[in-house]
């Protein structure tokens, strides 16, 4: 369909590298877990080495310096490191996925209790699709250049608290 799928150790500056070679746009995003400024570091250089000539990074909706959230925090330290590099970058910005309401450690809470705990309390939030993420990432990577510098806010159709989520 257009795209390749490549390899690599995230962590691992030369196995980046080696995925990079003679990509001309690359999809950058990492899980949730540590070490997410080690990986953006890399992956940055390592394009910018690779010649790469655009970036899409998926970050986070609530990505800003002031924010209590360290993994806020590291989202936005990791915009500036992909915006620094050299290479073009476009941010996408995702609310809550959808999907993530079906993972087991949620699913398993909805089936045997008949509950969803949401550590957002009375916050709004407009869950998307992961597939529609990915329409916005091929169309950014289909042509980079018209998105290079932006940063674009992703989510679903309707905004909702945890009280409005339809019930299994």
């Amino acid at each position: 369909m257009g795209a390749e799928t490549v390899i690599g150790d995230l962590l691992d500056i030369d196995s980046v590298r080696a995925a990079l070679q003679d990509v001309r746009a690359a999809y950058f995003v990492y899980p949730i877990r540590p070490q997410l400024l080690e990986a953006t570091i890399y992956f940055a250089e390592a394009a910018k080495e690779a010649g790469v000539s655009a970036i899409v990074n998926t970050s986070q909706m609530t990505s800003r310096r002031d924010s209590k959230s360290h993994a806020a925090q590291n989202h936005w330290i990791g915009e500036r490191v992909f915006d620094w590099c050299g290479v073009p970058v476009t941010h996408l910005r995702p609310t809550l996925f959808a999907e993530w309401l079906l993972y087991p450690f949620s699913l398993k809470s909805i089936v045997e209790k008949e509950t969803l705990a949401l550590p957002f309390g009375a916050g709004r939030f407009a869950p998307i699709a992961s597939e529609d993420t990915g329409r916005v990432v091929a169309a950014i990577l289909k042509n980079p250049t018209a998105h290079a510098g932006a940063t674009y806010k992703l989510f679903g159709p309707v905004e909702l608290d945890g009280n409005a989520l339809p019930r299994p």
